[in-house]
């Protein structure tokens, strides 16, 4: 599991202006690996709710089989999901 925490990710942002959005790739993989294994033979459903990225939620359904589907407030919301 990575160590990266404010004072690594404060360093490589300090010539960026803020606010700036940044997503570390490798760390989501490494959550979405331990999730799906902790659910063991268990199908999980991604709340749309608690991410609102497109690409971040394709990726998550991409990387691991165990991962089947969104789960959305509206039929409008998992329209644009899809």
């Amino acid at each position: 599991m990575s160590t990266r925490d404010y004072t690594y990710y404060n360093e490589i942002f300090k010539e960026n202006t803020l606010p700036l959005a940044y997503l570390d790739v490798d760390m989501l993989n490494e959550n979405i690996d331990a999730i799906a294994q902790r659910a063991g033979k268990k199908s999980i459903r991604i709340a749309s709710k608690s991410i609102r990225c497109r690409w971040v939620l394709q990726h998550i359904l991409e990387r691991n089989s165990c991962y089947k589907g969104i789960m959305c407030f509206t039929g409008a919301a998992a329209l644009f999901f899809i």
